[in-house]
C-alpha cells in the first residue's frame, strides 16, 4: 500500500512497512526538493532514509500488515520538517544515546546519531512511536 498528497508546502506518504519501497520514497523525496530548489539535499535525504528505515525495522518490525507515516513540511527557504510515525509499540526514547559510536563501523546506534548529528532539532512523541525533526539543508 502507497498513499502519496503533495501540496505546494508539504508532502505527506502513508505506506505498507516495506523496506523495498525506502528507495522508491527518497527518489520521490530528491524530485520535491529540487522543485523547492534545494541542489544539495544528501542531508536531508539520508535523514529521511534512516527515520524510514528505523520506523519499518524497529518501529513495525518489517510486519507489511503495519504502516509508516512520512510528512516533509518545507517551513521556509531551506528549513524543513520530517515527521515518521510506525505503528509499532515505541520505545524509551528518554534515555537514547544519541551520540556517536566511538567505532563507527559499528552499525548499531548509528542511526539516531546521525539523525541527531544533522538535525537542528529532534521531538519524539507518543510512545517513542513518532519522531520529528527540524533541519537547514
Amino acid at each position: 500500500m502507497l498513499h502519496i498528497e503533495k501540496n505546494d508546502r508539504s508532502l505527506s506518504i502513508e505506506f505498507s512497512s516495506d523496506l523495498t519501497l525506502v528507495d522508491l520514497l527518497i527518489h520521490i523525496l530528491e524530485h520535491l526538493l529540487f522543485e523547492y530548489e534545494i541542489h544539495q539535499p544528501h542531508n536531508l535525504l539520508l535523514v529521511a532514509r534512516e527515520l524510514l528505515n528505523n520506523a519499518i525495522v524497529h518501529g513495525n518490525k518489517n510486519d507489511c500488515n503495519r504502516l509508516v507515516n512520512f510528512r516533509l513540511e518545507h517551513l521556509r527557504g531551506s528549513s524543513f520538517k520530517i515527521q515518521v510515525k510506525d505503528e509499532g509499540s515505541g520505545f524509551d526514547f528518554n534515555n537514547l544515546d544519541m551520540s556517536l559510536p566511538e567505532d563507527f563501523k559499528h552499525i548499531k546506534r548509528r542511526g539516531y546519531a546521525i539523525v541527531n548529528t544533522l538535525s537542528e532539532r529532534i521531538e519524539f512523541k507518543d510512545r517513542g512511536n513518532c519522531i520529528t525533526v527540524y533541519m537547514e539543508v
